[in-house]
């Protein structure tokens, strides 16, 4: 996978950088090629290598993270209705997109992170880019009401 700059991308990532106190949120938004690099060839050719499994098998994801939506399916009732043992998975992937996927967090991540022996089951499909724009939200509210907490706290001892 290879970086492809984008100077429209730019302009939203100076949107999604922002001091909140004491720390940095840095977000960005990337695209990348889907041509494989010869690191990821080898990855490729490595997550392949198990017997009796193809690129278009599916693999379970996790449930949604964000707990905001629901999916349509529970992880609990992977299983279809009828109680066939063999019912279809409710969010799944397909090995060659979590590929692609896992090709890409190493692509973006690297030399920091390593993602080549992710799983499925560490991702999860989210419902909608609202509920993930309203988890983030929620998230960066609780961290700058804590910040607010701990200044109105100091405030407190020096007065």
């Amino acid at each position: 996978m290879k970086l492809l700059e984008s100077s429209r991308f730019e302009a939203l990532n100076a949107a999604l950088c922002f001091d909140s106190g004491d720390s940095k949120i840095v977000g960005r938004i990337e695209s990348y090629s889907c041509k494989m690099t010869g690191n990821d060839k080898q990855l490729y050719k490595r997550f392949n290598a198990e017997q009796g499994v193809t690129p278009n098998d599916l693999q379970a994801l996790s449930p949604p993270q964000s707990g905001l939506g629901l999916s349509p399916c529970q992880s609990y009732l992977s299983r279809s209705i009828s109680g066939d043992e063999e019912g279809p998975l409710c969010d799944t992937i397909s090995r060659r997109t979590l590929f692609y996927l896992i090709a890409t967090l190493n692509a973006a991540f690297q030399p920091d992170y390593d993602f080549s022996d992710a799983k499925s089951h560490e991702f999860s499909k989210e419902p909608s880019m609202q509920v993930i724009w309203i988890f983030m939200l929620s998230k960066q509210y609780n961290v700058i009401k804590s910040c607010l907490s701990v200044n109105h706290q100091c405030i407190n001892i020096y007065n």
